[in-house]
């Protein structure tokens, strides 16, 4: 029998306020030198979202190798053609998730990640009933906006405007479950389909989904902190106008957003494309299906273990020289893959990328708020999920192509290394928010003094 239990989420809230400090959300600490009712509050919200991430984007995207094999057995697709389905997933995903930032800058996020939640059950569900591509094709829409609208972009927004101090720690704690959800639902996955069949696997996903998400986030989530009561509409528009950060207008018309959007492409191409064809590849390379599964499992644990420690680096050393050395592990664990024949290639691949594994997930909104602040945070971000629906949209895809053509993985994994080498220089040219502002003001005052 299959023991199922999830990543323990209060040693996670314990760690956190004690490497923090014991402060409360906005930073400061609290006044009886433990944990106040916000600081109480913000932690809960973390763990609530590290959930949503762990049984959602983190079930979607690791699960998809697990479930390849089988279902190319079944169907007799193509490599390309299945894996225009996890493409698709990442399309709507992304589509979706300009739309969710809007609504979750409006209305806050209990009433977005609720209609995620029950989009993601039902993706799940009807993939198990599935019994033609079109059929599969719908399920995965639903589930890709399922995704946008409970998956990285609400998780960024709750973190972001419920910290202020410590903010990377948080929010790389909560997306930490994107990896260790992998983890968990691999080979919990592996398991089921092995016992009953790959469409039992797709219904036990949505189990959690509906006995454990939708109830935390209806009773836990809601709006960030709300301004002191009594203040007049005035008051809250220049409460609002002060919020450090700039306007959406402001940000695209800046070259930072744009460097970070082609960050986040290439980071967005290269990982869906490895989760989907990394256990097929390793299968092809000698590895059996529970050995390749043991692998996959072991690199998403450890990304879900060091998320956490590349958030500390950013809060210390900021986002971009985090994303820097993050990408370095990639590479170094691509060329492990590409010579995964070798002895040791099995244990330096996982010891390289495992730790950078999901990091720019949690690092790319951090280097937003770094870059553009808060004040449209919800909005940008959503924008920002517009670059990695293309890079997600077209990693799977491409891996497959590749494979059809080529008959191997290994120029798919080059071209992931070339990938990467140029989402790190795209973040040389980033500016953080003040020399932003500090650049404009300087632009401003000559147009003041000739008006």
């Amino acid at each position: 029998m299959v023991q199922f239990q999830l990543f323990p989420v209060q040693p996670i809230i314990m760690l956190a306020s004690t490497l923090c400090g014991r402060r409360n959300q906005r930073g400061r600490p609290s006044e009886d030198n433990g944990m106040s009712q916000g600081d109480r509050r913000a932690w809960l919200i973390v763990a609530v979202t590290f959930l949503n991430v762990f049984l959602i984007s983190g079930t979607q995207f690791a699960v998809a190798g697990i479930f390849f094999p089988f279902l190319l057995k079944y169907f007799g697709w193509t490599h390309a053609k299945l894996s225009l389905l996890q493409s698709v997933l990442g399309l709507m995903s992304g589509l979706g998730a300009p739309v969710a930032g809007w609504a979750l800058d409006r209305t806050g996020g209990k009433i977005v990640i609720t209609v995620g939640v029950l989009f993601a059950a039902a993706g799940f569900l009807l993939a198990s009933q599935a019994n033609s591509f079109q059929f599969m094709l719908v399920a995965f829409i639903v589930q890709g906006l399922g995704a946008a609208a409970a998956g990285i972009t609400a998780t960024a927004y709750l973190v972001s405007n419920w910290f202020e101090k410590n903010r990377g720690l948080a929010l790389t704690l909560a997306i930490s479950g994107m990896s260790l959800g992998g983890t968990v639902m691999a080979p919990l996955a592996l398991a089921t389909i092995n016992w009953a069949g790959w469409r039992v696997g797709y219904a036990m996903l949505a189990l959690p989904v509906v006995l454990i998400l939708l109830p935390l986030n209806l009773i836990i989530v809601g709006r960030p902190p709300a301004p002191p009561p009594g203040q007049s509409k005035a008051e809250l528009a220049r409460l609002s106008a002060a919020t450090p950060g700039l306007e959406v207008s402001e940000a695209l018309r800046g070259r930072s957003f744009w460097l970070v959007g082609c960050a986040y492409l290439g980071y967005g191409l290269v990982a869906t494309g490895t989760i989907t064809h990394l256990v097929p590849y390793l299968i092809q390379s000698g590895f059996t299906a529970a050995r390749a599964a043991a692998a996959f499992s072991a690199m998403l644990f450890l990304g879900g273990c060091c998320k956490p420690l590349f958030g500390l680096l950013a809060d210390r050393v900021g986002a971009r020289i985090a994303m820097w050395l993050d990408f370095t592990g990639f590479i170094l664990g691509y060329v492990a893959l590409i010579g995964i024949g070798h002895r040791l290639a099995p244990a330096v691949f996982v010891a390289t990328m495992g730790p950078a594994w999901g990091a720019p997930s949690a690092l790319g909104p951090i280097l937003l708020v770094e870059t553009c602040g808060l004040r449209r945070y919800g909005t940008l971000a959503g924008l920002l999920g517009f670059f990695s629906t293309v890079g997600g949209t077209l990693g799977p895809w491409m891996g497959g192509a590749i494979f059809d053509w080529t008959g191997s993985y290994v120029p798919a994994l080059q071209l992931f290394i070339a990938i990467l080498i140029v989402a790190g220089f795209s973040l040389i040219g980033c500016l953080p928010l003040s020399a932003v502002q500090l650049r404009e003001g300087a632009v401003a005052q000559p147009r003041a003094a000739q008006a």
